[in-house]
């Protein structure tokens, strides 16, 4: 939730408002703090996709914290590479890796699997009341992401004389 409001307090000039909520989300990615989810976002491919769509809002008006989360961002996502997820959360990874060029062949091969017969992507896990043990998922959201991230990543297969069909 945090990347989220950074991102739209940047896009409207008021990034400075929230300089220690800034400060806190770099210590998130430096510490690896995500990686068992939040209590409200389980996955930590949501933090990472969340912090990537942030970034580019970052560039003009904090370059210094651009560069340093940029590529500490690069690195996680690398480390996330494999790891096992679900539709929505290996959409959103492979997002982040086509953002900065990471190809993830495999990744990719794997979400283009996991298409149900009716041609959309299951649940998944998106968001989660800790408090109630309840986790929500959406079959559309799921389907975006898929379908975004497949149409952006699908040229890594032919990239590696593989078929896109």
């Amino acid at each position: 939730m945090c990347c989220n409001a950074l991102s739209l307090f940047h896009q409207y000039g008021r990034g400075n408002q929230l300089a220690a909520t800034l400060d806190w989300v770099q210590q998130v990615l430096k510490q690896r703090a995500y990686i068992r989810g939040s209590a409200f976002y389980p996955i930590p491919e949501s933090f990472l996709f969340f912090l990537s769509r942030l970034l580019p809002r970052l560039e003009n008006s904090r370059p210094d914290v651009y560069r340093k989360m940029n590529d500490m961002l690069k690195e996680r996502i690398k480390e996330r590479i494999g790891m096992k997820a679900d539709a929505p959360g290996l959409a959103m990874r492979l997002l982040v890796c086509e953002h900065f060029n990471i190809r993830d062949v495999p990744g990719l091969k794997k979400l283009m699997a996991m298409q149900e017969l009716d041609g959309g992507w299951e649940l998944g896990n998106l968001f989660a009341y800790a408090s109630k043990n309840l986790s929500i998922g959406n079959r559309g959201v799921s389907s975006a992401l898929a379908v975004d991230a497949i149409s952006r990543c699908r040229s890594w297969l032919s990239l590696v004389g593989c078929n896109a069909t």
